[in-house]
Order: C-alpha cells, then structure tokens, then sequence
C-alpha cells in the first residue's frame, strides 16, 4: 500500500513511519501530492453538495 492511500484511509500511524524512512525531497514530494489529492477532492465534494442545493452561476 502507499503512503498516499494510507493517509487518505486515515492510517496515519502507518503513514509516519513510512514518512520516517524517506529522505526530505521524497517527503516533500509525497506531502505536496497529499495535498493536491486532498484538497481537489474536497473541493469536488463541495460543489457537488452546493450543486445539489441550488445552481451554480458563474458571473
């Protein structure tokens, strides 16, 4: 399994200690991918939800 799925199913624990044997650039690499993939499927999961509650109008 990989960090990314890990962190996202909530294993942090498991998470550090692979965190923990990587060297900084790795970390860095794997923290800012976390983020994106976090982040972009929030915000997807917002509009979804404000879809659902009425239109969305871009002016």
């Amino acid at each position: 399994m990989d960090l990314k799925q890990l962190v996202l199913d909530g294993n942090f624990s498991a998470g550090v200690r692979m965190l923990a044997e990587l060297n900084d650039a790795e970390v860095r690499d794997t923290l800012l991918d976390l983020t994106r993939g976090v982040f972009s499927r929030t915000v997807s999961c917002a509009f979804a939800y404000l879809r659902k509650k009425q239109p969305i109008r871009i002016s």
